[in-house]
């Protein structure tokens, strides 16, 4: 399986880790583990979260 860090999907997503910080925390990231210090989230879950966003929501992928 393969994974992305938080700088990645703030990348992808074109926008600031600070962001998808606050997604997490509001519960709307995609899903994702913590291991050690690192946040992970599975390209698979990203992809499943990318076409699940309504077009207006300002997640751009």
């Amino acid at each position: 399986m393969r994974y992305m860090t938080v700088e990645e999907l703030a990348n992808l997503c074109r926008t600031s880790p600070n962001t998808v910080h606050w997604w997490i925390a509001q519960g709307t990231a995609p899903l994702s583990q913590k291991i050690g210090r690192r946040r992970l989230f599975p390209v698979e879950e990203v992809e499943r979260w990318l076409a699940a966003q309504p077009s207006d929501s300002g997640v751009r992928a």
